[in-house]
């Protein structure tokens, strides 16, 4: 079964993602570091075949994919997809407009059992 077709927003986010990367990857070659797709896939975590399916708009830009690429590229995420950016944006002031007294965490102090402070003996 073939794939999902990309629409126009990933599109665009696969067109700006390719234009970013074919730029470090000049950069790259041009300081005489590897730069070859296989390489830089190693270097991402993930296959060839899908870091060119990525840059070629065959399969989405996901949040943890995009989170790669800004770090390895040296990019914020909104200047290769602005959706995915504001996406994480929205979810991360939800998560701080939690109620912090949900996270306090008051340790117990759990005293050691008293048979565990004999020695055994045979």
């Amino acid at each position: 079964m073939p794939a999902k077709e990309l629409d126009a927003e990933q599109r665009a986010d696969a067109a700006r993602l390719k234009a970013i990367f074919k730029a470090w990857q000049a950069q790259e070659r041009g300081a005489g570091r590897p730069a070859a797709q296989d390489a830089v896939a190693e270097k991402l975590g993930f296959g060839q075949s899908a870091l060119s399916q990525y840059l070629n708009g065959l399969i989405p830009l996901n949040p943890p994919a995009l989170r790669k690429f800004c770090t390895l590229l040296g990019v914020k995420g909104s200047q290769i997809s602005p959706r995915i950016a504001a996406d994480a944006r929205e979810e991360a002031k939800a998560w701080l407009a939690i109620e912090p007294a949900a996270f306090d965490y008051k340790p117990t102090t759990v005293k050691p059992r008293a048979a565990a402070k004999r020695k055994k003996t045979i």
